[in-house]
């Protein structure tokens, strides 16, 4: 796992706030990708609100060795 406030700028923590309306979101969209075949693309979905978005994605080509090499220097 990593977590970035856009793509390529990470932060080390994040703390996230959501309504019940918006965790039902989450988790349906959650339950709807682990019940489905696993995809060969990455999968997105996305909580938002007025002003704010939640972007969460599942990356099957992400392991290990990908996320090590984000924190190289």
């Amino acid at each position: 796992m990593w977590i970035e406030s856009f793509p390529g700028r990470t932060l080390r923590e994040a703390w996230l706030y959501l309504t019940p309306e918006e965790a039902r979101e989450l988790r349906d969209a959650l339950d709807a990708w682990a019940s489905g075949e696993p995809p060969d693309a990455p999968w997105q979905t996305h909580v938002t609100d007025a002003d704010r978005r939640l972007t969460l994605e599942v990356d099957p080509d992400v392991g290990s060795e990908a996320f090590l090499r984000r924190f190289d220097t």
